[in-house]
């Protein structure tokens, strides 16, 4: 079976999304005066969004 080409344009919008929130979420960690419940919620989309991000660079390397 033939492997499925992978545009690597259609990761561009995902990615720069991913970056604004991912840096978006460290900010807030940085800025404080949170409580900790919130804070762990904040580091664990932050976990998220990171690995959101590498499975996509694997995906492009991929190709």
């Amino acid at each position: 079976m033939a492997a499925v080409p992978i545009t690597k344009g259609c990761y561009d919008s995902r990615v720069a999304e991913l970056r604004r929130q991912l840096g978006l979420m460290q900010q807030q960690c940085r800025n404080g005066g949170l409580s900790e419940e919130l804070e762990d919620l904040l580091q664990q989309q932050i976990r998220c969004a990171h690995a959101y991000l590498w499975a996509l660079y694997a995906e492009i390397e991929e190709d």
